[in-house]
């Protein structure tokens, strides 16, 4: 799961890779309940990881360099025919780069801050607090994807999908 992962963060499109982490969550033995996404954030989340991060860099580059070059012929073209045509892509241009940029804005932050981890250990017990001697709250099994929320010494806040959260030792956890 967690090399499917990061195959993912690298093709997000790639189908053999989609496929092959369905059909090993499927043998995961914990199933945590994903609550179901509203309609406009489902499509935010899948406009916003349709194209990996390098994809994403090179756009904003490309439409950055066509921005300059389309700045650069208005300043340099002087017949009035010519000048109205390049008016005319300035704005769009402007857009789709300003767009692209805060799109490739949002990946990197979520990528910098937002921290998920899968359990390797058979079984874990997620605890109340950081420490040996806390109350175990649930128990999560091998292959449970987990959002890493916090760090506190040698263990790590974890929340699931459905909400739940605790705090389990580092080593029982890989970061993706």
């Amino acid at each position: 799961i967690i090399n499917y992962e990061r195959a993912l963060r690298i093709d997000p499109n790639d189908e053999d890779v989609v496929f092959n982490l369905q059909v090993v969550r499927l043998r995961v033995v914990d199933k945590i309940p994903t609550p179901e996404l509203d309609y406009v954030f489902k499509k935010w989340q899948s406009a916003k990881n349709a194209l990996s991060l390098n994809a994403l860099t090179v756009i904003v580059l490309v439409l950055y360099g066509l921005f300059i070059g389309i700045l650069m012929i208005k300043l340099l073209v002087r017949k009035p025919g010519a000048q109205r045509v390049v008016r005319s892509a300035v704005t769009p241009a402007l857009i789709l780069l300003i767009l692209a940029a805060f799109l490739f804005g949002v990946r990197v932050r979520e990528d910098l801050t937002v921290r998920y981890g899968v359990i390797l250990a058979p079984k874990v017990a997620v605890t109340s607090s950081p420490a040996q001697d806390a109350t175990e709250v649930f128990a999560l099994h091998e292959g449970v994807e987990v959002r890493v929320v916090a760090q506190s010494g040698d263990y790590y806040r974890i929340r699931l999908s459905d909400g739940k959260d605790g705090w389990v030792a580092i080593s029982t956890v890989e970061i993706i």
